[in-house]
Parts: C-alpha cells; sequence; structure tokens
C-alpha cells in the first residue's frame, strides 16, 4: 500500500506569464472578498513573484498589512513631511503673507515689525526646528530691549505665523515657551505703560470740539458721536450723507498723507461698509458746513487746507487733539480716543443692546458661545437712540457745571 502523505498546503496567490515573458502576481484582498491585489510591479523571474508573494503572505499572518492604498497615503504623507523638514521660517513667511488678509494699515507696521525684529533672526532657520530654547533666546537678544507695546506686537505677530503654520501642517505643534520669555514679554517694574488710546471724559471731548478749527470740528463731532474711524471721516462726501433720513454711508476709507495719499481705499473690513444713523442736529452741521466751506460738488466733506483736491490730513486731527492735551495738562490724547469713547458710552443708551453699539463701529461680530449675543441682532431703531444719547452727551453741557460751552457745534 502507498504510504499517507500530509496533504499539501494550497498555495497563496496566483502568478501568471505575461505574453511578454514577465509574470504578474496577485493574491485575494484579505479584507475585502471578491477583490485581488496585484504587485505594482511584473517580474523577470518566477522566483521573485513567489518572493514578493511570500513577503506579503508573512505580513498579514503577522497582523502588519497595509492595503496598497494605506501604503500610497503614507507614502505621500511622508513626501509632505520631507518637503517640510527643511523648510526655512523665512520660506513659510513669504507663503504665509501671501494667504493672510489684513487691511492696508493693518499690514504695514506688521510687515515693518516682521523685517525689524523676527525675520533677522529666523529667516534662515528651518521653521520645524523652532524649540523653546531658541525661543527664549531670541526673546532675550532681540524682543526684551524692546518697549512693552511693541513687545507686544512682536510677540503677538511671531505667535500668529507658527500657529498659521500648525494649521498649515508645517509644523507638527507650536512649541512651548518658557516662563523666562513670559516675563521679559511682560510689562516690567516700573516701566512706562505702553501708549494706548482711552475713553475721554464729557469735558475732554468737549473741549477737543469746541478748541478745534471751524473746517474740522464737525468732523471731530462725527468721530465722537457715531464712533467712525478717522480715515472713514477723512474719505467722507456729500453724496454719502442722506440728508433726508439722516444717514451717513460708509462705501470707502482715506489713508496716508500727502502725496502718498490714497484717494478711496477698501474699508477695512466686509462689516466696515455701513450705514450710520446720525442725530438730525448732527445733520444740520453738516449742512451749513457744506454750505461755508465745500468746493465742488465731488470734493470730499473735509478737505485739505494747503492741498486742493485732497482730504484733510489726520495730522490736523492731531495737532487739534494734541493742543487740548497740552492746554489742560490732561493724560495723553489721540483722535482714535474719540472711537474708543463712543463704544464706551454709547453703551449707556437705554433701548440700545451691545450689538447695535458694533454695528455703527463696523466692527466684525463673530459667533460667541454666550447666548444672548448669539441670538442678538442689530436694529437701526435702536442705533437711532444710540444717535440721539451720543448727540446729547457730546453737545449738551454737563449739567454739574454752570459755565461750559453752550454751543460747539456752530
Amino acid at each position: 500500500m502507498p504510504r499517507n502523505t500530509p496533504q499539501q498546503q494550497r498555495p497563496f496567490g496566483k502568478i501568471k506569464r505575461l505574453p511578454s515573458g514577465n509574470y504578474r502576481a496577485d493574491y485575494p484582498d484579505p479584507r475585502r472578498n471578491g477583490k485581488r491585489i496585484a504587485a505594482p510591479a511584473t517580474f523577470s523571474r518566477k522566483e521573485d513573484a513567489q518572493v514578493w508573494l511570500s513577503g506579503e503572505k508573512q505580513s498579514i499572518d503577522r497582523g502588519t498589512w497595509k492595503s496598497p492604498e494605506q501604503v500610497e497615503r503614507e507614502r505621500i504623507e511622508a513626501e509632505r513631511k520631507a518637503k517640510y523638514e527643511n523648510v526655512t521660517f523665512g520660506e513659510y513667511y513669504g507663503t504665509f503673507l501671501s494667504g493672510v488678509r489684513w487691511a492696508t494699515s493693518t499690514a504695514r507696521p506688521r510687515k515693518q515689525r516682521a523685517k525689524n525684529y523676527i525675520l533677522p533672526f529666523w529667516e534662515n532657520i528651518p521653521i520645524r526646528q523652532i524649540d523653546k530654547y531658541m525661543i527664549d533666546q531670541w526673546v532675550t537678544e532681540v524682543v526684551a530691549p524692546l518697549g512693552y507695546g511693541q513687545r507686544e506686537e512682536v510677540w503677538r505677530l511671531f505667535k500668529q505665523i507658527l500657529r498659521a503654520a500648525e494649521d498649515s501642517d508645517v509644523i507638527d505643534v507650536v512649541p512651548k515657551v518658557s516662563r523666562h520669555s513670559k516675563d521679559l514679554i511682560r510689562p516690567q517694574v516700573n516701566e512706562p505703560p505702553a501708549r494706548r488710546n482711552r475713553a475721554l471724559s464729557r469735558e475732554e471731548v468737549q473741549n477737543v470740539i469746541a478748541e478745534a478749527s471751524h473746517d474740522i470740528r464737525p468732523a471731530l463731532v462725527l468721530m465722537a458721536v457715531t464712533g467712525m474711524r478717522p480715515g472713514e471721516v477723512r474719505g467722507l462726501k456729500p453724496r454719502a450723507i442722506d440728508f433726508k433720513n439722516n444717514l451717513v454711508r460708509i462705501e470707502h476709507t482715506v489713508r496716508m498723507e500727502g502725496k502718498a495719499q490714497h484717494g478711496e481705499d477698501s474699508a477695512k473690513t466686509r462689516s466696515s461698509l455701513r450705514t450710520i444713523p446720525i442725530d438730525p442736529r448732527i445733520t444740520a452741521m453738516l449742512k451749513q458746513h457744506i454750505s461755508s466751506h465745500m468746493t465742488g460738488i465731488d470734493s470730499y466733506l473735509f478737505q485739505s487746507p494747503k492741498e486742493k483736491g485732497r482730504a484733510v490730513s489726520l495730522k490736523c486731527f492731531q495737532k487739534t487733539v494734541k493742543a487740548t492735551q497740552v492746554r489742560h495738562g490732561y493724560e495723553r490724547m489721540a483722535p482714535y480716543c474719540l472711537r474708543h469713547t463712543f463704544e464706551t458710552q454709547a453703551q449707556l443708551t437705554s433701548g440700545a443692546i451691545m450689538m447695535d453699539v458694533e454695528a455703527m463701529m463696523g466692527h466684525e461680530v463673530r459667533n460667541d458661545p454666550n447666548m444672548q449675543r448669539r441670538y442678538s441682532h442689530a436694529s437701526l431703531e435702536r442705533q437711532r437712540l444710540v444717535a440721539t444719547y451720543m448727540a446729547d452727551w457730546v453737545l449738551n453741557p454737563p449739567a454739574s457745571k454752570e459755565e461750559t460751552r453752550t454751543d460747539i457745534v456752530g
């Protein structure tokens, strides 16, 4: 009798010879019935095809097998990481600038800060190699000697670039910052405070307006009662004022001075394109200003006394505010303080909500976890309450003052 031989194991996969003489190997997908996975290339020898099948079988038995799709994804990811491995901070900064959306007035100082304080140190360093120690060195050598306001702005810009790199997967995570660096960035003992805008008192606002020249006084009143930005007031033209309905339309802004002045730049943000209600007393003031100071129907509402066809310069506002500050011994004041004053005081309007104030100021209003704010909406009627309240606050003398200028508009 013939001896019993053990049953031979069924071969794994198939090998087929092609008309070209090469061999093609494939095997059934261990995860999908009916699907077969072929070798990525043909083999010139049958033994090579058998070796490939044997390797795939071992991977399946060990639980380390990967589908061709998974292998391709990992290959692409590895290539991407290899590509970013040596990307320098300076190279990524160029990509960052092409994607960031800054207003012109915002982009100019930030680019200058990057040029002066960030790029000289980081430009040629691979961005993935930035770590806590290097940040400590940069903060100590470059950032710490700056004033607090400048330190804060440079640090904020640096973090914004790194966060963008993290979002783009150029780096895995923003490096941690040591307590040493944080302490150097914070205000130091006996250090002069940063130059910041502030909300003015009623007396300060009324003195600024009363002591301004007649040609720019209405502009300062507008900033105080509407919260308009200086560039928005400078860019106003008569066609932007609806005298019948007491409304002002903000369509553009004016930036820079003299020959570098941009005639009509786009607004700072989408929300900056807005219509603001004004009190009838402000409308009457603007009518009087147009009749006595305007030259040309399409001219700027507030014109430069020296340069024909150009808007009044920001320096005119600054000189007026500075003169009032010095004359009365006030704390630092700037034209933009009138916008801060509006936001501070307008919130006290009875019957109006914060959304109305933000809409008048042209702020970008984003969703907030607070339910009250999320479901609040701006209303023109409530904004008119704000307009009347602010006009009363700016134009009327305080009740506690017996001797105060009663006609600061005329």
